[in-house]
């Protein structure tokens, strides 16, 4: 299993293990100065608010959130596709759809609508920023040089292009400077152990062969999403280079 789905699978227990235990102080314990801000309420506001199960509402809000990730935890296990992101997109929607009915009970009049509007803009806003991440990428070789488009694209002439050659292995990723990780898809702006700062283009990040292309400002890794088709671009590649 990858190194990155352990580090997944920890945060995902850690966020379980959270979630239950302020759910329990909040219960059992009456802990609710662990709720945001209580405790700048006024006491009547406060007696208000626990009247109408507001603490209870939150706790509730714990519970099924660690439940979603315990749910959800065998498919990031077993490796299935997107299975991070229908984790996070479950857990996400959810919050946002149950913040909106307690905010509805909790607060009266013009602040209750102004927070609604927050709220409601703020998942507009996660859907917007969520279908970014299925924006494909499409890679076209011709006479002069290769194309990328999607999200993240670059250009290169083959006049450019210093090197190429397939390799096996792809250097350990130190850092994302400005991609995104979808499954066992990367592209983006990387920092690559020993290689610096380049570009990546990977259909299958975990499993090779990737096309290493270099030009006198940066470098690119490039594979398709099995190594059959992966070897087919390595070939057009050198037949238009050549």
């Amino acid at each position: 299993m990858a190194d990155f789905t352990w580090i997944m699978i920890l945060i995902n227990t850690m966020l379980i293990v959270l979630f239950f235990t302020f759910a329990y102080l909040i219960v059992k314990k009456k802990k609710y100065g662990l709720l945001k801000g209580f405790y700048l309420y006024s006491k009547e506001e406060q007696e208000r608010l626990i009247s109408i199960g507001y603490p209870q509402a939150n706790a509730r809000v714990m519970i099924v959130s660690g439940l979603i990730f315990i749910i959800t935890m065998p498919l990031v296990l077993l490796g299935i596709p997107y299975s991070m992101e229908i984790t996070y997109g479950a857990f996400l929607i959810y919050l946002f759809t149950d913040l909106l009915i307690i905010t509805n009970k909790m607060y009266r009049g013009k602040k209750k609508v102004t927070n609604n509007i927050v709220l409601g803009g703020s998942v507009l806003l996660l859907i917007a920023l969520g279908s970014t991440l299925f924006i494909p990428t499409a890679k076209n070789v011709s006479e002069g040089g290769l194309s990328i488009s999607g999200l993240y694209s670059i250009e290169l002439n083959w006049e450019d292009v210093s090197s190429i050659e397939l390799v096996e292995t792809l250097p350990t990723i130190q850092l994302r400077n400005n991609g995104r990780s979808l499954a066992n898809k990367s592209d983006g702006h990387y920092t690559l152990e020993g290689l610096g700062r380049g570009r990546l283009f990977l259909e299958n990040r975990n499993e090779g062969p990737y096309i290493y292309l270099e030009t006198d400002e940066t470098y690119v890794f490039i594979n398709e999403a099995n190594s059959d088709a992966t070897w087919l671009l390595y070939d057009e590649i050198q037949d238009k280079m050549h």
